[in-house]
C-alpha cells in the first residue's frame, strides 16, 4: 500500500509541456478525425494513440479536455499495477514463498522511464514486455498454455505500440522453444497466433493509410529526428552498456566480495547480498535524467553473476534464462531506435531488475528470510525516490506548489511561472483562436492543442526543433501538407517553451518563419515573451481581424 500511495502522490507533480503532452494530444488528435500517417504523422506515439483511441474518446465525450493529463497518469498507474500482477504471476511457482515474488512485483510500479508517469509507447512497449515475459513464466511453471497465449498476445500488443518490439519478443518466443523442445511447435503455435491478432490489425492500419505515406513517416523520423539506426550505433549502444557497467567500480567490488563471502562466510554473504541495490544506487546520479534509466541497466545487469550461484536444477536459474536474455535485447532495441540513444536502454530492459530481485531473493532465502526483503524492498524504495528526485523538465519537487484548477493539466501541481504561463497562453488563445479556427503551433509545443479549442491543423501536434542544413527539407513536409490542406488560421510561434532549455528565435533560414511573419500573409494578434501568435489577414476566423497586437510577458 505504501508503494502504490508513493507511486499516487507522484502522478499529481510535475507539468511538462513537451513530450508528456504529446503522449496526449496525439491520441485525442485521432479522436477529433486526424487520419493516421496522413494528419498525424509523428510515428512514436501514433500507434500507441491507435490502442488508446476507445478510452481517450470516452473521456473526452464526457469531460472535453479537462484533468485530461492526469486522467492519462491514472491510465499509467492502473496498467502498472496489471503488469505487476503479471510478474507475482510469473515468479510465484519458482520461488519458496509468496513475499519472494510480491516484492518483485512492485517494481513495475516503482519504476517510470525517464520519470514521465504517462501512457507513452515508453511505458506502454516496456511493461507490455515485461508482462508478456512474465506470463510466458507462468506457463513454464504450470505448463498452462494458457499463459503462454496471454504472453503472446501482450506482446502483440507491445510491438503494436512500439514497432521494434518485435526483436525481443521473438527472441522470447525462440528462448520459450528452447526450453520446451519436446514441444516446440505447439509453443510457437499457442505464443504466436495471438501475437499476430495485435500485428493484423496494425497491417490494416498500414495498408489503409497507404504504405507509401507509412514509409514516408518512418523515413522522416529516421531523417529528422535520429530514430533508427545502423550497425554502428547498435555497436555504440552495446559500448555504452559495457562501460556504464565497467564504471561502476562499487558494484564489482561488492558482487565480488559476494563471491568470495559465500565460500568462506555464507551468513555474511546473505547481508552482502541484501546490500548490493544501495551499491547500485551509489553509482547513479537520483537527480539526473539518466538516474533511474542508469539504476534498472547496473542492477539488471547483475543478475549474470547472479545466475552463476543458482545450481542448474535450481528454480531461479529458470527465471533467468527465460526472461533476462530477452530483456537485454529489448534494451538494444529501444536503444538502437531511440534518438536518445543508450540512455533508453533501461525501457525495452525492464524486465531484468526483477529478475536481479528474484535472484538475490532466492539467494538470501538460503540464510537469512529478512535478508530477502531488505534485498527486494531497497531497490523498490530507490526506484519510486527517484520518480522525486528527477522530474522530467521541472524544477524540483519542493517548488512545486501552486495547483492548476483548470483545463486539461487540472489537478496537478507546477511552480507558479509555469502556471502563470498557462494561464496567459490559455487567455489570450481562448480571446484570439476559437472553435472554428484552425491552428498550428511550433516548435516543441504539443501542449498547445491541449490548451486550445481551436482544431489542430498541422501534419504533426509535435513540430520539433531541427536545425542546421535539415531544417528547409524538414519544413518542407509540413508546407507540402499545407498546399493540400491550405494555411492554419491561426498559428502560435514559440520563442521558448518553460521547462525545454533552448530559446528558439526566427530565422531567415527558417521556411516556416518567413511565412508567418514576412511573407505577409499573416498579422500578429500578440507578442508575449515566449510566444507570438499570428492570424491570416483572409481567414474567416473572426480572432484575425484584431488590428492592435495584444503585448506583454507570459510569465
Amino acid at each position: 500500500m505504501a508503494v502504490l500511495a508513493g507511486a499516487y502522490w507522484r502522478l499529481l507533480y510535475g507539468v511538462d509541456l513537451t513530450d508528456e503532452a504529446y503522449y496526449t494530444a496525439a491520441p485525442l488528435r485521432l479522436v477529433l478525425g486526424a487520419r493516421p500517417f496522413i494528419d498525424e504523422t509523428t510515428p512514436a506515439q501514433l500507434t500507441t494513440g491507435l490502442l488508446l483511441y476507445p478510452v481517450v474518446a470516452a473521456y473526452h465525450a464526457v469531460f472535453g479536455v479537462h484533468a485530461i493529463v492526469l486522467f492519462g497518469r491514472h491510465l499509467h498507474l492502473v496498467f502498472s499495477c496489471i503488469v505487476g500482477m503479471c510478474v507475482y504471476l510469473g515468479v510465484r511457482p519458482f520461488v519458496r514463498t509468496s513475499s519472494e515474488a510480491f516484492i518483485p512485483s512492485l517494481l513495475p510500479i516503482a519504476f517510470v522511464p525517464f520519470s514521465l508517469p504517462d501512457v507513452s509507447y515508453d511505458t506502454l512497449g516496456s511493461g507490455l514486455l515485461v508482462a508478456g515475459a512474465f506470463l510466458g513464466l507462468r506457463f513454464l511453471g504450470t505448463r498452462r498454455f494458457a499463459f503462454l497465449a496471454a504472453a503472446g498476445f501482450a506482446h502483440g500488443l507491445a510491438v503494436f505500440v512500439y514497432p521494434p518490439l518485435v526483436l525481443p519478443a521473438s527472441a522470447f518466443a525462440v528462448t520459450v522453444g528452447l526450453m520446451r523442445r519436446e514441444e516446440w511447435r505447439r509453443v510457437v503455435a499457442v505464443y504466436g497466433i495471438p501475437a499476430l491478432v495485435p500485428l493484423a490489425v496494425l497491417g490494416g492500419v498500414f495498408v489503409n493509410a497507404g504504405i507509401h505515406h507509412v514509409v514516408d513517416v518512418y523515413a522522416d523520423a529516421r531523417r529528422f529526428h535520429g530514430q533508427g539506426g545502423g550497425v554502428g550505433k547498435a555497436v555504440s549502444v552495446l559500448a555504452d552498456v559495457a562501460l556504464l557497467a565497467l564504471r561502476s567500480p562499487l558494484v564489482i567490488t561488492g558482487l565480488a566480495v559476494l563471491v568470495i563471502l559465500r565460500r568462506i562466510r555464507p551468513a555474511i554473504a546473505y547481508w552482502a547480498a541484501a546490500c548490493l541495490p544501495l551499491l547500485v544506487l551509489l553509482r547513479v546520479d537520483p537527480r539526473a535524467e539518466s538516474g533511474p534509466m542508469d539504476y534498472v541497466v547496473v542492477y539488471g545487469l547483475c543478475a549474470l553473476p547472479l545466475a552463476f550461484f543458482a545450481g542448474k536444477e535450481a528454480p531461479e536459474r529458470a527465471v533467468f534464462l527465460a526472461v533476462w536474455p530477452s530483456a537485454f535485447v529489448g534494451g538494444l532495441a529501444t536503444a538502437w531506435t531511440s534518438n536518445n540513444g543508450s540512455i533508453n536502454f533501461g525501457a525495452g530492459f525492464a524486465a531484468a531488475p526483477i529478475v536481479t530481485t528474484v535472484l538475490l531473493a532466492c539467494f538470501c532465502d538460503r540464510g537469512r528470510q529478512f535478508a530477502v526483503f531488505a534485498a527486494g524492498a531497497t531497490t523498490v524504495l530507490f526506484l519510486l525516490v527517484m520518480q522525486f528526485t528527477f522530474i522530467y523538465r521541472e524544477d524540483s519537487f519542493t517548488s512545486l506548489r501552486s495547483r492548476i484548477s483548470g483545463g486539461p493539466y487540472a489537478g496537478m501541481y507546477t511552480t507558479a511561472e509555469r502556471k502563470t504561463f498557462l494561464d496567459t497562453i490559455a487567455a489570450d488563445l481562448r480571446r484570439l483562436s476559437p472553435r472554428g479556427c484552425g491552428i498550428l503551433f511550433y516548435d516543441e509545443f504539443p501542449a498547445g492543442y491541449l490548451l486550445s479549442s481551436s482544431r489542430p491543423h498541422t501534419n504533426a501536434v509535435f513540430e520539433s526543433l531541427v536545425t542546421g542544413a535539415s531544417l528547409p527539407a524538414y519544413r518542407r513536409v509540413l508546407l507540402q501538407y499545407y498546399r493540400a490542406n491550405g494555411l492554419p488560421d491561426i498559428v502560435v510561434r514559440m520563442t521558448s517553451v518553460p521547462g525545454f532549455a533552448v530559446t528558439m528565435p526566427v530565422s531567415n533560414r527558417d521556411p516556416l518563419d518567413r511565412l508567418v511573419t514576412r511573407s505577409g500573409r499573416y498579422a500578429l494578434l500578440a507578442a508575449r515573451r515566449d510566444y507570438a501568435i499570428y492570424g491570416r489577414s483572409t481567414a474567416r476566423c473572426p480572432a484575425t481581424r484584431r488590428s492592435t497586437p495584444l503585448r506583454g510577458t507570459s510569465q
